[in-house]
């Protein structure tokens, strides 16, 4: 059995949370991938406009935990990036490319930013103790 006793479970603000340089759905590609590239990516590859309306229609549900690492001094998130990233983009509409920063403002006004401001995060001591989770998640139908 799996001992989850040593993995963290509380609540981060969103704006210290890092997203994933290495999650595999991203686009590969060379040299350093910034935030906002990240960002960029997501927004063409994964729906976070999408998900991101349904957040400020039905609020961010208390049950979606992202699971994140220690990496240095700052907590990169492991699985969720997408979530995080459309939090990011309803707190920081400027951190989209510049043709969706509009769509972002006004979901961003439909939004009860205290509400999204800090989520539920699990920390886990590794990505290789968080991958086998994060497969879970993705390969098993709800």
């Amino acid at each position: 059995m799996k001992d989850f006793s040593q993995w963290i479970d509380k609540p981060r603000t969103v704006t210290s949370l890092l997203l994933d340089t290495q999650n595999p759905r991203l686009p590969e590609t060379e040299g350093v991938r910034t935030q906002r590239d990240i960002v960029a990516d997501l927004i063409e590859t994964e729906d976070v406009v999408g998900l991101a309306r349904s957040i400020a229609d039905q609020g961010y549900f208390p049950t979606e935990k992202l699971i994140g690492v220690f990496q240095g001094d700052h907590t990169t998130i492991v699985e969720g990036n997408r979530r995080l990233a459309a939090l990011k983009l309803l707190i920081s509409p400027e951190l989209a490319p510049d043709p969706k920063v509009a769509q972002f403002r006004r979901l961003k006004d439909r939004v009860v930013l205290d509400s999204i401001r800090a989520v539920p995060v699990i920390i886990a001591p590794s990505r290789e103790a968080a991958a086998p989770l994060i497969i879970k998640r993705h390969t098993t139908t709800g």
